[in-house]
């Protein structure tokens, strides 16, 4: 371990840290829009300077690493005018008025803006008001009612704003908020490895494109919205419930049920009912990366059609009843059955959206208990592609229930016991 001395305060790192990310866990706030936990530094924004004794100049933390007897200033009138010169430079091009502007918490959805009549993209008007790191930046190093280009012609201003993507139901791309921060290419490439995001053009050209410049969908993107995580504007949004998920009351960790991994989520829950889904990086399988299902597809929970409680049929017809007595009701006519016409009359029908332990009890219960070798799943046209690209991998199990057509994954596991 290494002990550094920040603002005059000792803290203890590992040697050849990030000098950023320790900075952070000591809880000092510093600036960074364009670095990623986890990724080798990019130094692109240049904000998170910070002065080190016997440095040439101010150094970017995010690129500095820890060494023992480091002397670290993070608050001098030097280091805060140099950020507030950096962020100068990136507000240039883009979208200010929610940043600078002192009536930003006064003003509402309908009123008229009274800075100026330029503006097209207001506070109000934008989905990621209050959860911009944008703006949080500009709050923090003091550029609040601060603006350099007063009394000047804004370039951003005067010209015509590119068109945003929404013709996917999952995710918007509105490039007039992109600040050119990189991390959606880096999280596409290095994180997902689809990389379905560029940097394209050159000098003041210079933007972000999906694929080959296109739409969003017309790209190899596969709509995970681990972009949609790292953005720092509201470059890249969640398309369903932008809105309610900007007002979220809480969040619940919760299991996603739409395969058999299971990955570990977060519900953003707003009026009783999720609104949004987050990755929770607690899970180290999943870390936090989702797919589009388990990222898009809460809305199933709402779905109106969803069972409430057990139904039993009763003469004819389908009657509410307790677990018990379903569980009772489907044993006594199970065994019924089999005493008939024998255990091969019975079938069971798994499910890929089910644990892979809840898969293996079925296909026990099956095997050891009625004493049925009809196991099969139904999974859809998705898991049907899963289940083909997965066939060559696993060898045959051997076993007489294994059928080609009706394979998967989680019933022929325990076969292979």
């Amino acid at each position: 371990m290494a002990t550094i001395i920040v603002d005059d305060n000792p803290i203890e790192a590992p040697e050849g840290a990030s000098l950023l990310e320790t900075l952070r866990q000591a809880g000092i706030y510093v600036p960074s829009l364009c670095y990623l936990e986890g990724l080798p530094p990019y130094g692109g924004c240049r904000l998170c300077l910070v002065e080190i004794e016997g440095a040439r100049g101010l150094q970017l933390s995010c690129t500095s690493k820890v060494s023992d007897g480091m002397i670290v200033r993070t608050n001098t009138p030097e280091v805060v005018e140099a950020r507030r010169a950096v962020l100068s430079l990136i507000l240039a091009n883009h979208s200010d008025r929610c940043l600078t502007c002192h009536r930003r918490a006064h003003c509402r959805p309908g009123d008229t803006c009274l800075r100026d009549n330029l503006v097209s993209h207001r506070c109000v008007t934008c989905s990621k008001d209050y959860r911009c790191d944008l703006q949080t930046a500009c709050y923090m190093v003091g550029m609040t009612s601060y603006e350099p280009w007063l009394d000047e012609l804004r370039t951003y201003y005067l010209s015509e704003p590119p068109t945003a993507d929404r013709a996917n139901p999952f995710l918007e791309f509105d490039p007039q908020m992109c600040i050119l921060c990189t991390r959606c290419v880096r999280a596409c490439d290095q994180i997902r490895h689809t990389g379905a995001i560029t940097l394209a053009g050159r000098g003041w050209d210079t933007h972000i494109a999906f694929g080959a410049g296109g739409a969003v969908h017309e790209s190899n993107c596969d709509f995970c919205g681990a972009c949609i995580n790292v953005c720092p504007t509201a470059t890249l949004m969640e398309k369903p419930n932008k809105w309610a998920a900007a007002q979220t009351e809480g969040w619940v960790p919760t299991a996603c049920a739409y395969c058999s991994v299971g990955c570990t989520i977060s519900l953003g829950v707003k009026g009783g009912r999720a609104v949004i889904v987050r990755p929770e990086p607690s899970n180290p399988v999943s870390d936090d990366q989702l797919c589009v299902r388990g990222r898009f597809h809460y809305d199933a929970v709402r779905d109106d059609d969803r069972l409430a409680q057990p139904l039993v049929r009763r003469d004819g017809k389908l009657a509410a009843a307790s677990w018990g007595q379903a569980l009772e009701s489907a044993a006594s006519r199970l065994a019924a059955v089999r005493e008939e016409h024998g255990p091969e009359a019975i079938a069971f029908l798994g499910s890929p959206l089910a644990a892979n332990e809840e898969n293996y009890l079925l296909q026990k219960l099956a095997r050891a208990i009625v004493g049925s070798s009809n196991v099969t799943y139904s999974g859809g046209p998705v898991m049907d592609a899963a289940a083909r690209s997965l066939r060559p991998s696993w060898p045959r199990p051997g076993r007489s229930w294994w059928r080609p057509t009706t394979w998967s994954p989680a019933t022929t596991w325990p076969a292979c016991e």
